[in-house]
């Protein structure tokens, strides 16, 4: 009984040394998120085929390429810059400044079944699938 009741003790102690990923329901907290975003690059996939892909540098600032989905009539490549930040509320923020237009989010991330991350609006529907590497 001893032996169990240190195994569980130093569990517990162990656990609680490792920073937590998500509040139980899959979405990051907002240390998780900052250190998973920083310096890596997020590649979406949009509803119409379009692919994005941003890389987040550690200072706040992104560099974006977007390009169109093969399915596409016309092709082309747009180039951007912009930033990046997680809220007070451990949402995910962005601004990218395309050449003719802007795009901006924020959103909640969850970590989804096939390994990869989702960014969901404040209401909680789903806006795009998200693989994000370092």
């Amino acid at each position: 009984m001893k032996i169990i009741r240190l195994l569980v003790l130093a569990f517990a102690l162990i656990s609680a040394g490792h920073e937590a990923l998500a509040d139980g329901t899959g979405t990051l907290d907002k240390g998780a998120l900052t250190e998973l975003m920083s310096g890596s690059t997020v590649q979406v996939m949009l509803g119409n085929g379009d692919t994005a892909r941003w890389t987040n540098a550690a200072d706040g600032t992104l560099s974006a390429h977007e390009k169109n989905g093969p399915g596409s009539a016309r092709h082309y490549s747009l180039a951007g810059d912009g930033t990046w930040k997680i809220a007070d509320d451990g949402q995910y923020c962005g601004h990218i400044q395309w050449a003719q237009s802007a795009t901006d989010w924020c959103g909640v991330v969850t970590q989804i079944d096939d390994g990869g991350y989702a960014l969901h609006s404040s209401e909680g529907s789903l806006n795009w699938k998200m693989r994000i590497t370092k």
